[in-house]
C-alpha cells in the first residue's frame, strides 16, 4: 500500500448521495463503505453489512468511531459524513493539527456545551415530532455526567470531520470509550465526545473556522431520509391529539 491516509463515509440505507471530491489530495485513497452499490469516479466503494443490524445510525458510528478497526493499515484517517464534499487538500491539516496531537475535528457553530446543546436536541425532537433517541434517555445520560462533576461550558465539538492518527493508544482508547456510549446511550455522538475527552484526558485540537465554513470541506444540506422515519412520522402526526 503506497498511500498513508484514508478519507472515508459510510453510506446506509441510502441515508446520503455520495459526494464526489472537487479536490484529490495526494497520497489518499478514497473509501466509501456501504450496505449497496454506489456509482463514484473517485471512491472505492467497499459493499458490508451492517454491523448493528437494524440500525443505520449506530452502524454508522461504529465504522466512525472504531477506524483502527477498520483502516488498520493507514497511518491517518479523515472521516466525513455522507453528505460531506472534500475541496480542499487536507494534507494541509495533517501537517498543521498532527504534529503535536493525534485528533482534530471541527467546534459547534452555535454552542459551547454539552448540556445545552442536549437541551437543544430534546426540543427539536419535540418541534419535529421525532427523534433519534428518546428524550428521557438523553436527560438521564446528562444526569450521569453532572453526577460525575463534568463542567459546564466544556466546549462542544461537531463530529461531520474526525482527522485522526486512528492507531495510536490514546486514540484507539478514546474511540472505543466513544463507542461504548454510543451504542448504550444517546445515538447523538456530539453528546458523548467531549465528555470522553475530559474524562480520559484525551488531548486534541479543534481545526480554526467551522464546520460550515472553511477551506476544506463543504456539507450539503439535508440527507436522504429511510422510509420508516417518514412512516413514523405521519402516524405521530395522524394520531396526535387535538
Amino acid at each position: 500500500m503506497a498511500n498513508r491516509t484514508v478519507i472515508y463515509t459510510v453510506i446506509f440505507g441510502n441515508y446520503d448521495e455520495l459526494q464526489e471530491p472537487a479536490v484529490l489530495p495526494p497520497g489518499c485513497d478514497f473509501i466509501c463503505l456501504a450496505d449497496k452499490p454506489q456509482k463514484s469516479k473517485h471512491w472505492q466503494i467497499r459493499i458490508m453489512e451492517m454491523p448493528v443490524p437494524s440500525d443505520l445510525t449506530r452502524s454508522n458510528r461504529r465504522i466512525k468511531m472504531l477506524a483502527h478497526e477498520y483502516f488498520p493499515e493507514y497511518e491517518y484517517s479523515v472521516y466525513i459524513d455522507g453528505n460531506v464534499l472534500i475541496k480542499g487538500d487536507v494534507n494541509e491539516l495533517i501537517r498543521d493539527y498532527l504534529s503535536d496531537a493525534n485528533m482534530a475535528l471541527y467546534l459547534h457553530d452555535s454552542r459551547d456545551c454539552i448540556y445545552d446543546e442536549a437541551e437543544a436536541i430534546i426540543k427539536l425532537c419535540k418541534e419535529k415530532g421525532y427523534c433519534q433517541d428518546d428524550p428521557a434517555i438523553i436527560r438521564k445520560q446528562m444526569e450521569r455526567y453532572r453526577r460525575e462533576n463534568y463542567p459546564l461550558h466544556n466546549g462542544l465539538g461537531t463530529t461531520m470531520v474526525l482527522l485522526r492518527r486512528h492507531n495510536e493508544p490514546d486514540v484507539r482508547r478514546a474511540m472505543e470509550a466513544w463507542w461504548d456510549i454510543e451504542r448504550s446511550e444517546s445515538k447523538r455522538d456530539q453528546l458523548s465526545f467531549n465528555y470522553i475527552a475530559w474524562k480520559q484526558n484525551f488531548s486534541f485540537k479543534y481545526f480554526a473556522g467551522y464546520s460550515r465554513n472553511n477551506d476544506y470541506f463543504y456539507r450539503h444540506k439535508g440527507h436522504h431520509k429511510p422510509p420508516e422515519k417518514f412512516l413514523r412520522r405521519f402516524f405521530r402526526a395522524l394520531f396526535r391529539p387535538e
